[in-house]
């Protein structure tokens, strides 16, 4: 960690202090930069099966190592610098996506709080809504739209293939062109499915695609709360416009859930990989300095209702 000298308390200031800072400032900015880098591009340019599987086993320590570089970049000490703005952008949605797609909330018996800095709590339950305070499916269906557009694994329930094993053979739907396949046997078995044939949920996710007027809504939008406030209540107003009725969204929904849940060996929230032993004295130290601020926890209703 990167120990920035308290030139506010310092005086007279001295050449020396200042080099000591603009060298260090120097050594924080160069290793944040490649570290941006790094997982822009991994969270940007490959499929989150890939992600997943880069990070198994890790997933707790890098959304600490995400908390601890934000308590960092806003501490008072810490003199301006050009990656503070891409730090506050980027880490709170990258904290809550490992969170969510490693099914952390989901955990049982009940995993221990993690502390966190304040932002990524607060993008977490903007982006997902206790279900009891939620008043439509809106939001879920359309991050299940938007992941599908980018979705790399067979979308047949239980079924742990991908582009990477089916080869030539992974395909999409060539009706609503959203929903993939490793092959044959899985979109016939999906097409005649007892709870959610996709002989319904196609005609539904055609309609959902078809009412909203554009494709391109359905795109990762970098502004949270333009998504959340804008977009989708937009595409909410469309489809009831279209008739879209809340059982079909319901059925969406439900399909929903059972596939992210029931693919092959992504986590269900039974495994718990352990953080840093000392993170949260290091969270203590850090949030000491300056305006002192409350320990958070995303959240784990989910985890609280299985008991």
């Amino acid at each position: 960690m990167v120990e920035f000298p308290a030139i506010l308390d310092t005086s007279p200031t001295t050449p020396g202090i200042l080099i000591r800072v603009a060298a260090a400032l120097t050594r924080w900015t160069y290793h944040t930069e490649a570290f941006i880098e790094f997982f822009t591009t991994i969270f940007r340019d490959i499929s989150v099966e890939s992600w997943m599987l880069l990070f198994l086993g890790c997933e707790t320590k890098l959304v600490q190592i995400f908390s601890i570089l934000l308590y960092i970049s806003s501490d008072p000490t810490t003199p301006p610098h050009r990656t503070e703005s891409d730090l506050i952008k980027q880490l709170p949605s990258w904290c809550s996506s490992l969170f969510r797609w490693f099914h952390m909330h989901l955990y049982f018996p009940k995993r221990p709080d993690i502390p966190l800095y304040p932002a990524c709590v607060e993008h977490d339950e903007m982006t997902f809504p206790h279900p009891e305070a939620a008043t439509d499916r809106s939001t879920y269906l359309y991050f299940t739209i938007q992941t599908l557009r980018k979705q790399t694994r067979c979308c047949a329930i239980q079924c742990p293939n991908s582009m990477q094993s089916a080869g030539k053979n992974f395909q999409r739907c060539s009706r609503c062109q959203l929903v993939s396949y490793c092959g044959r046997e899985c979109q016939t078995r999906s097409w005649s499915d007892e709870h959610y044939p996709h002989k319904r949920v196609c005609t539904i996710l055609r309609r959902l695609v078809a009412s909203a007027g554009n494709l391109a809504l359905f795109d990762m939008i970098p502004n949270v709360r333009l998504m959340l406030y804008g977009v989708v209540p937009y595409m909410n107003d469309k489809w009831l416009a279209a008739g879209i009725s809340s059982d079909d969204l319901e059925c969406v929904y439900q399909w929903g859930m059972k596939m992210g849940s029931g693919q092959g060996d992504r986590p269900d929230g039974t495994l718990w990989n352990e953080g840093y032993e000392d993170y949260d004295k290091v969270i203590e130290m850090l949030s000491a300095r300056g305006p002192k601020r409350e320990f958070s926890a995303l959240s784990t209703w989910c985890s609280r209702e299985a008991d």
